[in-house]
């Protein structure tokens, strides 16, 4: 594999930020299993597989898979700003430390796939290989 063959740091970043919290979800499916939640096992399971199918995407410049984590990224702010903490009222916006923390994580992974120009050209449109008759 050639330098040119390998994605940008920015990109690489991004998809082990993902792989993360893919991690995450993961640990959930195991806890849910114990527990017996086996609706939250099935969905945890499927998010995983969504997750490793896109950072494999990721690394080899699919631009479908930086759409999907874009659009992750983006859903993950306002999830993360509705987390509300107990001790504040039902009216009163008071963010957790983890609402704020989700919201981050999806600000700088969408951020991380758009901004930097390697990133950007890392999912251009690239010519097809020539064909080679047989």
């Amino acid at each position: 594999m050639t330098l040119q063959d390998r994605p940008p740091a920015q990109v690489v970043a991004a998809a082990v930020m993902f792989e993360l919290g893919v991690l995450v979800v993961l640990v959930s499916a195991v806890v849910g299993i114990f527990q017996g939640f086996w609706p939250l096992v099935l969905l945890a399971a499927m998010a995983s597989f969504a997750g490793v199918s896109a950072a494999q995407g990721l690394w080899r410049g699919w631009r479908g898979s930086r759409i999907f984590l874009m659009l992750v990224g983006g859903l993950l702010v306002p999830a993360g700003l509705s987390v509300h903490e107990s001790s504040s009222g039902p009216y009163v916006p008071g963010y957790g430390l983890f609402g704020l923390f989700v919201a981050a994580y999806g600000v700088v992974m969408a951020v991380l796939l758009v901004v930097p120009g390697s990133s950007r050209a890392w999912f251009a449109v690239r010519p097809a290989p020539p064909r080679t008759p047989r």
